[in-house]
């Protein structure tokens, strides 16, 4: 039913219609979604945040194409966004504390005091790629086996994170 509602609004371009199918979508949907995902991941932020991904997921989906089952097509979602996000969460992440060995005192002093800087402003994941492309010059493709990533994603991340620290740290 609410599949023929929404081809036919996103037909007549109807985007008020759209958006109030969504959000009946949502509100129908999203505690299921929520349950799904709390089988993989415990945490409840984690959980509300990949809620959020599966539905904007959707959402770009359901514009660009005609979905044939909205239930089935959020279920998998779901799960297939809990077991990404697990694999994730499960590549090596650096502790980083006054162990990180440099030749002199001064520059470990420095290094340690910009990683907890970057702690503050970006993800364990992104602090880890820097710090292993930039103080341990690894390479992309080495950090992309490490995460259990493509190495492109990798490069992506680096980039992306350098640049939201920038930002951050202008400010």
């Amino acid at each position: 039913m609410l599949e023929k509602r929404l081809a036919r609004a996103k037909k007549n371009k109807d985007e008020k219609q759209i958006n109030a199918i969504f959000e009946e979508i949502f509100n129908d949907y999203s505690k299921l979604v929520a349950f799904i995902i709390s089988k993989y991941v415990d945490i409840r932020e984690d959980v509300e945040d990949l809620v959020m991904d599966v539905f904007l997921k959707f959402y770009d989906a359901a514009l660009k194409t005609e979905l044939k089952n909205i239930k089935a097509y959020l279920t998998v979602s779901a799960k297939n966004t809990s077991i990404n996000f697990i694999k994730a969460k499960k590549g090596i992440f650096i502790e980083y504390d006054d162990n990180l060995y440099f030749d002199d005192n001064q520059n470990n002093s420095s290094y340690n005091d910009i990683i907890k800087t970057m702690k503050s402003i970006l993800s364990d994941e992104e602090v880890s790629i820097i710090v292993l492309k930039v103080i341990y010059n690894y390479t992309f493709n080495e950090i992309a086996k490490k995460f259990s990533m493509k190495p492109s994603t990798v490069s992506s991340k680096y980039f992306r994170a350098i640049k939201k620290f920038k930002r951050s740290y202008k400010e």
